[in-house]
């Protein structure tokens, strides 16, 4: 079993080490083979063509566990919608039809910052628009049985943030330990133990 992310610059680990990355820290902790396929400024059309293309297609394999993590960047150029959520959702039904397990996770939004990341736009109304697109997937998830993770709480301390959108590597281990959670069922199945 492996763990394939695919997601944006909060999966690539825009801001810190490469190292310090939730997605190297999640290797580093399950001793599992996990792929890092994040890409900055990614949005979810881009991550279900390149899944389509590559990363799940030719990847996966059966029994891997499939994180995807976006829709940040769709919020900041033109507002997410259902086109959006439908995106994501696609990605998961792929990871399914190759034997995966997909989980999806859901980005902490964005934050109040000196060096804001987003620039002049409000925080609060792109939470706002962030939110609903959560919301939906949230949504669309548990009728299809997808597993979830919700950031939007765990990383709601502005501190978290250099820049309003991309966590610090303190952020980077409470995504770490938000996936191991979920994580857990699989890793004792497979008689890896988190540390």
């Amino acid at each position: 079993m492996k763990i394939i992310c695919i997601g944006d610059s909060l999966t690539f680990g825009y801001g810190v080490w490469r190292n310090d990355c939730w997605v190297s820290l999640l290797a580093r902790a399950t001793g599992l083979k996990v792929l890092n396929h994040g890409i900055n400024g990614d949005t979810s059309a881009y991550m279900l063509q390149r899944a389509k293309s590559r990363v799940i297609t030719e990847e996966a394999e059966s029994g891997d566990i499939v994180i995807i993590m976006g829709g940040a960047n769709d919020v900041l150029m033109y507002g997410a919608d259902e086109n959006d959520v439908r995106n994501i959702i696609k990605i998961a039904e792929l990871a399914k039809s190759k034997g995966c397990t997909p989980i999806i996770g859901i980005q902490p939004g964005f934050r109040p910052s000196y060096y804001a990341f987003y620039g002049p736009l409000d925080p609060d109304k792109l939470n706002n628009n962030f939110d609903h697109f959560a919301e939906l997937l949230l949504k669309e998830a548990a009728t299809r049985g997808i597993l979830t993770f919700d950031l939007r709480q765990v990383l709601a301390d502005p501190e978290l943030f250099e820049d309003g959108v991309h966590p610090t590597e303190d952020g980077h281990e409470l995504i770490k330990d938000t996936v191991l959670q979920v994580l857990k069922p699989y890793l004792s199945e497979s008689n890896h133990q988190p540390e």
